[in-house]
C-alpha cells in the first residue's frame, strides 16, 4: 500500500470525525465500517510479508505485488459494501435533509469505489494488453461520475 493510500485513509477517518454526515447509527454496522477501515491497513502490510522480492510467492496466485494488492483491496471492498448498503437502508427510513443527501451521495460514491477497485483489479491482472481497455474505460467513467459527486456534493453542504 503506497503513502497515498495510508494519506486517503487518513484523510477519510478524520473527514469522518470532523463533519459527519448521518453517521452510522447502528453499531453492527459501524463496527464493520471501522473494520473494514483496519483491513485495508494491515492487508498491505501482511501481504507484503508473503511476497518475496523476487516476485515468487507463497500461496498467492501467480500475480506481481500489485495485482495482489489490487485483488485484497476488492476482496476487502466487497466486505465494506456490506455495510454501505447497511448505511442507504438507515438512510431511506430518515427524514429529507442536506446532510442526508450527502450521505447518500457520499454511499454511492463508496460503491462507485468498489467498481472502480474491480476494473482496477482487472485491468492490472490481464495478461492481454488489448483487452486491458475495457477495464480502463471503466475506470475513466467511474472517475467521471464520482467527480460530478463530488461536485454535487459540494452544492448540497450546508
Amino acid at each position: 500500500m503506497s503513502i497515498l493510500n495510508y494519506l486517503h485513509i487518513a484523510c477519510h477517518i478524520i473527514a469522518g470525525f470532523a463533519v459527519t454526515q448521518d453517521p452510522i447509527s447502528n453499531e453492527v454496522l459501524k463496527a464493520m465500517h471501522y473494520r473494514n477501515i483496519a483491513v485495508k491497513v494491515v492487508a498491505g502490510r501482511i501481504l507484503k510479508k508473503y511476497v518475496k522480492a523476487d516476485g515468487t510467492n507463497r500461496g498467492f496466485p501467480a500475480l506481481d505485488k500489485r495485482g495482489m494488492g489490487a485483488l485484497v483491496n476488492v476482496v476487502v471492498g466487497y466486505w465494506g459494501l456490506f455495510a454501505t448498503t447497511g448505511h442507504l437502508y438507515e438512510l431511506s427510513h430518515d427524514s429529507a435533509s442536506s446532510n442526508r443527501t450527502a450521505a447518500i451521495l457520499m454511499e454511492v460514491g463508496s460503491i462507485l469505489g468498489e467498481v472502480s477497485g474491480v476494473a482496477y483489479c482487472e485491468a492490472v491482472n490481464d495478461p492481454d494488453r488489448t483487452t486491458r481497455e475495457v477495464p480502463i474505460l471503466v475506470l475513466a467513467g467511474v472517475g467521471l461520475i464520482e467527480t460530478g459527486l463530488v461536485l454535487s456534493l459540494l452544492a448540497t453542504v450546508d
